[in-house]
């Protein structure tokens, strides 16, 4: 999967929060200012890319392993910084939306942050996680690529939500097409997710679900293709009209995301 690049990710992160809120130079005891100087996450996802760019560049297997387990350390510190970033964002959303009585822009984007961050998170561990499942002989083949699914989907799904947020809190024709507009769009990385699960099922190294991958996968087609078939919004479109678009492929993440519920309730163990 190639290494993460989580401090660049991040940093395009809280430029597009920025954006949104219009705030390119925030205050320093504003709203904005308060969300991207808390806490310690620019050194935590700095060290992640270092041990991620070890792991992958390192050829001898038990260096790597050493490598990957130093990694999983770390990942329990970035995953306590996101767990008290989200916490402390959640918060600020609470005292906003009591503040306003509503929605607000901010917080939307706050919303979008989180889910962000919460994909990156997922990020560094699935890296990690593939690497060590891919060197562990005591593993079958099923209970591989089971574990290996299913933190690529959630994965994958994270990234996928982050992107509707993102919609929802700036909805504008051009914020649409970042989002669907290219040829591997949000969709397209969920559909092959999906298609590979399929695959997988037929040969038997997936268990039989209650939702059927390829029909999720076939019902994505529409929007896998940036600036084809659903994928698409005028440029004098409005938003309740880019937030209804929206929620149509919101639908399909969900049976997305009962599909992993069920693969991670019956996954062998």
């Amino acid at each position: 999967m190639g290494v993460p690049n989580l401090s660049a990710r991040w940093k395009k992160a809280k430029a597009d929060f920025q954006k949104i809120t219009g705030e390119k130079k925030p205050k320093a005891k504003g709203f904005v200012s308060s969300m991207l100087g808390h806490s310690g996450m620019d050194g935590a996802f700095k060290d992640a890319d270092k041990i991620s760019t070890a792991v992958e560049m390192e050829q001898n297997q038990a260096k790597k392993l050493k490598y990957a387990q130093r990694g999983l350390k770390h990942a329990a510190k970035l995953d306590s910084i996101v767990k008290d970033y989200i916490k402390f964002a959640k918060s600020k959303i609470k005292d906003e939306e009591a503040d306003k009585n509503q929605r607000t822009t901010y917080t939307k984007a706050l919303d979008f942050l989180t889910d962000r961050l919460d994909h990156l998170d997922k990020l560094y561990d699935t890296f990690l996680d593939n690497h060590i499942i891919a060197m562990n002989k005591t593993l079958s083949g099923m209970q591989k690529f089971t574990k290996m699914m299913y933190k690529s989907l959630a994965t994958t799904l994270a990234n996928a939500s982050a992107g509707i947020k993102k919609i929802k809190a700036n909805p504008t024709p051009e914020q649409f097409k970042e989002i669907y507009g290219g040829s591997d769009n949000i969709a397209r990385k969920v559909q092959v997710q999906m298609v590979q699960a399929a695959t997988a099922q037929k040969k038997g190294l997936l268990p039989d679900l209650m939702i059927d991958p390829r029909f999720v996968a076939d019902k994505m087609t529409p929007w896998q293709a940036g600036g084809k078939g659903l994928a698409v919004c005028n440029d004098d479109d409005d938003a309740s009209t880019i937030l209804a678009k929206n929620a149509e492929f919101e639908k399909l993440l969900k049976l997305c995301a009962r599909f992993l519920v069920d693969l991670n309730e019956k996954a062998p163990r």
